[in-house]
């Protein structure tokens, strides 16, 4: 890890999210061995660029299972605070202050900015999708591929103050 000779507290806090995700995925490869990106990234593939999902009209998002979701049964423009609560689950307390007060929209939007802004290839990612969805045989080899590349705009999604449950693996 780079450790800057300036630390300010913005670059202290960074490097503490870094440190905290590496310890997460050290404990969840002693648990898990060989299979620890499927546990520890969990559903974040559903938040994932995936054209096997259609979206009706320009709605400014990458096709996912998510935004797909959020159309479907109409909360794509609600945010997550008023959803959760008036389902009553008590996962809403759960939740990162930043999640809750965004729409589905926003956070898909938010995701697919993150991912430009650390060079994440969306067209590659929506490949690896494509073959995550059609090869059962290679199926752990796919994922590690996928979850390998996307890891940078996860990490700075974590850097952000999203938390890892429920706001990105739920």
């Amino acid at each position: 890890m780079f450790i800057s000779l300036t630390s300010t507290p913005i670059s202290m806090a960074l490097e503490d999210m870094a440190t905290q995700v590496e310890e997460e995925i050290r404990e969840c490869r002693e648990q898990h061995g060989e299979n620890w990106r499927t546990t520890y990234f969990n559903n974040f593939h559903h938040y994932l660029p995936d054209d096997s999902f259609s979206l009706e009209g320009n709605l400014g998002i990458q096709p996912s299972y998510a935004g797909k979701r959020a159309q479907a049964i109409g909360r794509l423009d609600k945010t997550y605070e008023e959803t959760e609560q008036a389902a009553q689950r008590s996962k809403v307390r759960r939740y990162s202050t930043l999640k809750l007060k965004q729409t589905r929209r926003e956070f898909l939007v938010t995701i697919d900015r993150v991912f430009h802004e650390t060079g994440v290839s969306i067209d590659a990612i929506k490949a690896l999708q494509r073959q995550r969805t059609s090869s059962c045989e290679s199926l752990k080899q796919i994922e590690a591929q996928l979850y390998d590349l996307v890891f940078p705009a996860y990490l700075r999604l974590r850097e952000m103050g999203y938390n890892h449950y429920p706001d990105l693996i739920e």
